[in-house]
């Protein structure tokens, strides 16, 4: 491969420049890093978020920094990775956490740490699921709304639990953004109208957008809400002109996964969140400060 080349992009305009070509290639799998070229950039392209983008000749990887001092990582070769830690690591730059397909941000990790002397924890084993078409489920009861204004309580509440559960930075308590952009749908099942679940879509991209924030309280699990909300919700944004629906799972939750496997989505991709953290005790001045890693996919 060409010698690489590492280029950072102040903004969301400059890394789209750089990298949406490359990312589109496979517009599903890099859902994460394009859905937020969107947020940040907007139709006009300036945003906030910093982009760096791995050139060999050609572009072949991209990542963006999060407001947590995060990286998300596209798939990329692994000398690509190491290049990108390598030039991170050079600029003095701080990184708490890599998100991305599991083999990309083992290679991210593995460089950064032989470089910081950290060591990387798996926060998170995701599953990412694509769906074309909705498949035919027995009828459910009960209809799909948008929330608003009267539902901000519950939302705020729901959000927080979710976040809690999923073990993800959560909102300010009091606010659910997904409600404030109009993002956010209801299940509500009976006539009473009480809404049983939530979910809302994010990160659209050019041809697609995904499905996340998928809530059901404890009392109304194992009732079909969630199956109904994210078939009833995947069939809206298909029928708006969509060509597809990305979702992430648990990889360790056979159930959620059953779920969903059951609306039509499909396994694409396996993610995973990885935490840096300080190897205690400090290694000694003289010896090389690698930590060991123990992340690679199974």
């Amino acid at each position: 491969m060409a010698r690489m080349r590492v280029d950072e992009h102040p903004d969301a305009a400059a890394f789209r420049a750089a990298a949406e070509a490359f990312l589109e290639r496979d517009e599903a799998q890099n859902n994460p890093l394009l859905g937020r070229i969107e947020r940040f950039g907007g139709a006009g392209g300036a945003g906030v978020a910093r982009g760096f983008s791995v050139r060999a000749g050609e572009v072949v990887c991209a990542a963006l920094e999060t407001g947590a001092r995060g990286l998300v990582v596209s798939a990329a070769p692994p000398e690509a990775l190491a290049a990108l830690a390598q030039a991170l690591h050079a600029r003095g730059q701080q990184i708490l956490s890599a998100d991305g397909p599991g083999e990309a941000a083992a290679a991210f990790a593995e460089r950064w740490c032989a470089l910081s002397g950290e060591r990387a924890r798996v926060g998170m084993e995701l599953r990412l699921h694509r769906l074309d078409a909705v498949r035919e489920l027995p009828p459910a009861r009960g209809s799909l709304r948008a929330a608003d204004e009267r539902d901000a309580e519950l939302a705020a509440a729901w959000m927080q639990d979710f976040c809690r559960e999923g073990r993800v930075p959560a909102p300010r308590p009091g606010r659910a953004p997904a409600l404030e952009e109009r993002r956010l749908f209801l299940w509500e099942p009976g006539a009473a109208r009480a809404p049983a679940a939530m979910a809302a879509w994010s990160r659209p991209s050019r041809r697609g957008c995904s499905i996340g924030a998928v809530y059901t309280p404890p009392e109304l699990r194992g009732r079909g809400y969630a199956t109904a909300l994210v078939a009833a919700l995947s069939r809206r944004l298909l029928a708006e002109g969509r060509a597809f629906c990305t979702l992430f799972t648990d990889r360790t939750n056979p159930i959620s996964n059953r779920i969903y496997a059951r609306v039509g989505y499909e396994p694409l991709a396996d993610h995973v969140h990885l935490v840096f953290e300080p190897v205690f005790p400090p290694p000694d001045e003289g010896n090389p400060r690698r930590a060991a890693i123990p992340i690679r996919p199974t």
